[in-house]
């Protein structure tokens, strides 16, 4: 089963353009890892900067924002997004129409939620608060 076929909402999905915080793509991978990476608030809303396209280079937020918490494996996870949502930026996605954001978000944490998720944290948390690219 795809990525995109499971129905099962992410945690990163409850947080997407929902009350009370209205989190952008970003944002909401961030608030779905929030308690497994220790971030805090004042962290998730540095990410506001980065949703709707303005990631560095155009990149997906969601996408972005994964690759931030998992930076050793960037380049994977960005091979991986693209197979499944045909581009890592907003604007060729926007253009394309085959996903939504909400559907970015969701690939977005799965692929995170599948990497080896130990490794994946420490790494993170000796690295928090990211540098930003």
């Amino acid at each position: 089963m795809s990525l995109l076929q499971n129905n099962t909402m992410t945690p990163s999905e409850q947080f997407f353009r929902k009350a009370p915080g209205n989190y952008n793509c970003a944002q909401a991978i961030l608030k779905g890892f929030e308690q497994e990476f220790s971030i805090d608030n004042s962290q998730i809303d540095t990410f506001r900067a980065f949703g709707g396209g303005r990631a560095p280079l155009g990149v997906c937020g969601a996408l972005f924002a994964a690759q931030q918490l998992a930076p050793h494996k960037a380049t994977e996870l960005q091979a991986d997004f693209i197979k499944l949502c045909g581009s890592a930026y907003c604007r060729e996605l926007k253009q394309q129409r085959k996903v939504s954001c909400e559907e970015c978000v969701k690939v977005a944490d799965r692929l995170l939620r599948g990497l080896d998720y130990q490794t994946t944290q420490q790494q993170a948390n000796a690295q928090f608060p990211l540098p930003i690219l």
